[in-house]
């Protein structure tokens, strides 16, 4: 008997991949608003380790971001733009202490199969295996726009040592 093939798979992005991950970008923030495939690119080549894709049954479903940089950095005030180097990674620092999460989207067609969970935990994992001291979260919010764009957003670390592995299935 053969084993099945499972139907989604979490895997590090590829610069084969930049011009679907753009697409995809694309389709959940708007023409305007996605990742070029020149920034997924410099993502990946900023740091490989840090992005991640989703895959269903072959598709890219999801996407997945995140780079290294001094705690000191990341907890000063700080735009989205400033903290990514433009969207692309380009503040890296692989000497850095905090990994910074930049970036989560899913195909809205491919929500509720716990996609963004599973980039989370894999995140966590780098943490760990990295020996950092924990996650800090930022990100684009499309939804704060207009009204809503003065509600402040709070920005949340996670210590890897204060978490239960097993929480996440």
């Amino acid at each position: 008997m053969t084993a099945e093939k499972p139907k989604l798979i979490i895997r590090m992005a590829e610069l084969e991949d930049a011009r679907k991950i753009s697409a995809l970008s694309r389709k959940v923030y708007g023409k305007g608003e996605g990742y070029t495939a020149e920034e997924v690119r410099g993502q990946i080549n900023n740091f490989a380790d840090g992005q991640l894709v989703a895959e269903y049954e072959g598709k890219i479903v999801g996407h997945c971001a995140t780079f290294q940089i001094s705690e000191k950095t990341a907890r000063a005030a700080h735009s989205w733009a400033e903290i990514t180097g433009g969207g692309f990674a380009a503040r890296h620092d692989p000497n850095g202490e905090i990994l910074y999460g930049m970036e989560v989207s899913v195909d809205p067609d491919y929500r509720r199969l716990r996609i963004g969970l599973r980039f989370y935990k894999v995140r966590r994992e780098l943490c760990q295996h990295l020996g950092l001291k924990g996650i800090i979260f930022g990100g684009r919010c499309p939804a704060m726009r207009g009204a809503n764009a003065n509600i402040p957003i709070r920005r949340t670390i996670w210590r890897p040592w204060l978490t239960n592995s097993s929480a996440i299935r």
